[in-house]
Parts: structure tokens; sequence; C-alpha cells
């Protein structure tokens, strides 16, 4: 249903790495600013009414507006983000050693292939955190583990997995959350004790629709239908907490804490196998907000 490209970058790192305490803002915010420094053609300080805004690459990945059209649009002219950032805790804290990360490009994002590997390399090379503790980037590798490309080689092609969804069976689905969930009700996060399975389920549809019908050519979803199946979710168990994060925001220039829903629930889908489709395809995409710092990331297994 959706195409996407899974890459994993591996860096050394020779003088050390310490982990930030929100290494995925801090990729993030490299990334962007490598990104534009490197696409950038006016240097113009806003995207919004530069020449090259709808033909740049840098806007489309990282400042990205909504089609005017689409099943699932709603409200305001701003698009899910094709990209996901995620962080394993593989990098030891100090000492010399190498540093992962992953990235997710859905749809129509793989043709900015070449900018986003070359941009993570520079955001690397020039220093992540605080620090600025400087990166080399070593290789790129796809989902399956080949090589995709290393200093001093050519960019191999990559093909797009589809993520089509996968039968999760009859009975009840456990919800794993793997990094916090952020889903928010009239600007306000929903906490823990707030959220229910209609609202989770919707989500997730609009998730898939939203990234569907602006990197894919459209999602080809039945939203009416689909509403209607969202309404029979039922969270049937939870054990939830929320969780804080802080990180500084450059453009609103202050620091900010970002908090969202973390440990596990259960669902019951049994009458509605169009949402349970969508959420199994959040297990690439992410669901809710932040999904570029890694947010959202759900695992889903047959309860």
């Amino acid at each position: 249903m959706l195409p996407v490209i899974l890459l994993r970058f591996q860096f050394s790192a020779p003088n050390g790495f310490r982990r930030p305490a929100f290494p995925e803002a801090a990729w993030r915010g490299a990334f962007g600013y490598a990104l534009k420094r490197a696409l950038c053609l006016t240097r113009m300080k806003a995207c919004a009414g530069c020449p090259y805004e709808f033909s740049c690459g840098y806007p489309f990945i990282f400042e990205t507006r909504q089609r005017p059209t689409g099943s699932a649009a709603r409200g305001g002219d701003r698009a899910p983000h094709p990209f996901i950032l995620r962080v394993p805790i593989l990098e030891k804290p100090c000492g010399v050693g190498h540093v992962e990360v992953e990235m997710v490009l859905v749809g129509a994002a793989a043709r900015h292939l070449p900018s986003v590997i070359h941009a993570l390399g520079e955001a690397g090379r020039r220093g992540i955190g605080k620090e600025r503790q400087s990166l080399a980037l070593e290789s790129v590798k796809d989902s399956h583990g080949f090589e995709v490309w290393r200093p001093g080689s050519n960019l191999a092609p990559v093909e797009p997995l589809a993520t089509e969804p996968r039968a999760l069976g009859p009975g009840p689905t456990s919800v794993t959350l793997v990094s916090p969930l952020r889903l928010v009700c009239n600007g306000d996060p929903i906490a823990p004790e707030a959220l229910d399975g209609p609202t989770l389920a919707f989500a997730a549809v609009r998730r898939v629709g939203l990234l569907a019908d602006n990197f894919s050519g459209g999602s080809q979803l039945d939203f009416k239908a689909l509403k209607a199946e969202a309404r029979t979710v039922a969270i049937v168990d939870r054990r939830l907490a929320w969780s804080d994060r802080r990180r500084f925001s450059t453009r609103q220039e202050r620091l900010i804490t970002y908090g969202g829903v973390t440990g596990r629930l259960t669902l019951d889908l049994s009458e509605a196998p169009g949402v349970a489709a969508c959420l199994d395809i959040c297990q690439t995409v992410h669901l809710g907000k932040g999904a570029t710092f890694g947010y959202g990331q759900i695992s889903l297994a047959a309860d």
C-alpha cells in the first residue's frame, strides 16, 4: 500500500560519542540544517515565497506542505514529513566505536535519496548535539543488510518495500509502544487514561491516508467505512504511563517538553479489519506526532 525505503547509516566515532539526552531530536536538527545547506539555492530564511519552493527537495522533505486535494486532507496546509528517524541504543556511551541511525523514506521521498545520504553524512561530520561530536559516515545499508553506499562508491539501486498489511489473527491484538506515542485533541496531548480505542484507530487510518495521499499517488482508503470501523475498536487492557522528554527547538528558540504515552495495551479489532491493516502499516511509518523524532513506533502481536 505504501512504498518505503528503510536505511541503516553506520558512523564511526573515532573520538568517542556520548549519546545526547534526546538523540533523535539532535539528529533531526542536524539533518535538517545540512539538507537545507546542501539544496537551498536562494538562501532565503523561509521556504514560503521562494520561487523553488515546490521543486526543491528541502521543503518537500523537511517543511512539507499538504497537497490541496486528497481524501485524507483535513485542516491546515501542513502534511506529515515523508521520513522517520530512529536511533537504536547500540553505541557505547564513550570511547571509540560506532553509531547507527535508521531512516525510513516514504513514497516519493525516495527520489531524494542521494541528497538524504549526503545530508545525514554531513550532519555527522559537522557534529551532533550540543557538544558537536563529529562522526564519519562509513556505510549505508538497506533493510536486507545489503550495502547501498559507502564513501568513494556509487549509490546502488534501492528497491522500495511495499508495506502490505499482514493478517493479525482473529483474537485480541497486543500493541507495544516502542517509543512514546503522542496524540492530540484540540491541541492538547492525550493522557494515558484518556486514550480510547476509536481515537487510536482513526489516528492510524489518518496517518496512512495522509502519507499515501501526499507521497504515493492517493490512499484508495474508504474513510467513511474506516471511520465506522474505528468506532468499534475497544481497549480491553492497558498498562500505560506518560513519559516526558526535553529538546531545544531552534525554530522556537527555547527548550520545550515533548511527552507521549508509553507502555502496552490490548485492542479488540474483531470488527475492524481495515483499521488493523492501517495499524500494521504504522509499525513501519509510526503513529501520531513526532515521527521524525522516532516517536510513535509500535509493535503488534496476537495476544
